[in-house]
């Protein structure tokens, strides 16, 4: 079957990008293939993979239908895409009327997951990983959207779509964030031999406490030792084991950990710190949405830029500038003009691990404005809540309002939600 010329062209477009950006990719090499020592390949091998499991956990990887879709939760679009590939699922729910059973589904993967498929390559390798970061920056969406009862778009439309990180600053492999991530295992280094030696001091001091209890011998014998560790420390007696230990002596046991707690703190607080410095950098990236209809519906088309940046610890915002036309099959009926769109995103919990586990609770807030020739001004609010269900697959809820009631029938309030998913993050989650 013949592609209609708007299609081919997109695909056209999205074929060349694919093999400029990957060859430019595979002249990168790896930092670890010839290390001076041990400790050279440690320490680069935990950069890899903190770099990798970092990034995957990114903050502006839109996995929702993109905001050209009718039947969308995300009303302003992020920077930057899935690492592998991303599904979205939105269904109708909180309007009623003649709206209510629409809904949308759409596929976003990148030219990463393209090259590692056709490689025969595992993509969450962290090397092969952090070798290709510039495949990433360029993913593809195609999807179906059920289309609204605004007149003369309402038939169901092909959704086909691509994006351009042109500038990545929250990229982990970049010089001055692995120098963030060096901050790290600096204090790792420092906290490993306080941990180790703190943790046998306790240990020889259970020992020394509850020897008599537990008919051991004094002083400690490597033999007796180890007894102890595989018996009364071990699992499944550990329980019975701190029951013995009075209040004084535990008490003690909390002044040895506290002797060499600080290096403990400094990763912690360095971890932390690194984290949300590489996730407020900024991010621009290039957008093109299309929605395309048959017979006579109207085919739309939007592109422009969209800008992330952290304003401040948990508090992320998005900028969205379009150029939207609509090609309409009617002579004369043709719109154009231009789209601005903000999104303010809060965390409202704290990730509770940053290398992996359930995302956070997000809240945001955003609004749109577009200006097309031959109609009035649109102006819409959104408020969206976005509940993690587990790593990788989250149930976003929204409510709109707009000041136009041909774009949201019977009510100038729409409803939206439905679910997503980020292979990426679902995988690294089972690893």
């Amino acid at each position: 079957m013949r592609l209609p010329k708007s299609e081919r062209s997109l695909t056209i477009v999205f074929f060349v990008t694919f093999v400029a950006i990957s060859v430019s990719a595979q002249v990168r090499t790896s930092n670890c293939v010839s290390p001076a020592d041990f400790t050279a390949w440690i320490n680069c091998r935990y950069d890899e993979i903190a770099a990798a499991r970092i990034s995957q956990r990114g903050n502006t990887q839109q996995v929702e239908m993109p905001s050209i879709a009718d039947n969308t939760t995300s009303l302003v679009d992020q920077s930057s895409a899935p690492d592998l590939l991303g599904l979205a699922l939105d269904l109708a729910g909180l309007n009623k009327g003649s709206d209510s059973g629409k809904t949308a589904m759409a596929a976003t993967f990148s030219a990463y997951a393209l090259y590692a498929r056709g490689s025969n390559h595992e993509g969450l390798d962290p090397a092969f990983y952090t070798r290709h970061a510039n495949l990433r920056r360029f993913s593809f969406t195609i999807g179906r959207d059920d289309g609204e009862t605004k007149a003369g778009t309402n038939d169901p439309a092909t959704i086909l779509g691509g994006k351009i990180l042109l500038i990545n600053r929250r990229e982990v492999t970049r010089r001055k964030n692995l120098a963030e991530l060096d901050k790290v295992s600096k204090r790792l280094n420092a906290a490993t031999p306080d941990f180790n030696a703190t943790a046998s001091d306790v240990q020889d001091y259970i020992y020394n406490q509850l020897a008599a209890k537990l008919n051991l011998p004094l002083p400690f014998t490597p033999a007796s030792m180890a007894t102890f560790i595989n018996g009364p420390l071990n699992v499944g007696n550990f329980a019975g084991t701190l029951a013995l230990l009075d209040t004084k002596q535990l008490d003690q046991i909390d002044e040895i950990i506290v002797k060499r707690i600080n290096s403990k703190v400094e990763l912690v607080d360095e971890s932390l710190k690194a984290f949300e410095t590489i996730r407020r950098k900024p991010q621009l990236s290039f957008t093109f949405q299309s929605k395309l209809r048959s017979g006579a519906g109207i085919d739309e088309y939007q592109t422009g830029l969209t800008y992330d940046y952290g304003l401040y610890r948990r508090l992320n915002l998005t900028v969205n500038g379009t150029f939207n036309y609509r090609n309409s099959p009617a002579i004369g009926a043709n719109t154009r003009g231009g789209k601005l769109a903000a999104e303010a995103r809060f965390q409202l919990t704290p990730d509770k691990n940053i290398l992996g586990g359930t995302g956070p609770f997000l809240f945001s807030m955003s609004s749109s404005a577009e200006w097309l020739t031959k109609t009035k001004p649109t102006y819409i609010g959104q408020a969206k809540f976005t509940i993690p269900i587990f790593s990788g697959i989250d149930f976003p809820i929204s409510v709109s309002f707009s000041n136009k009631t041909d774009l949201i029938k019977e009510s100038k309030v729409r409803g939206r939600f439905g679910f997503t998913l980020d292979l990426a993050k679902l995988l690294s989650a089972a690893r």
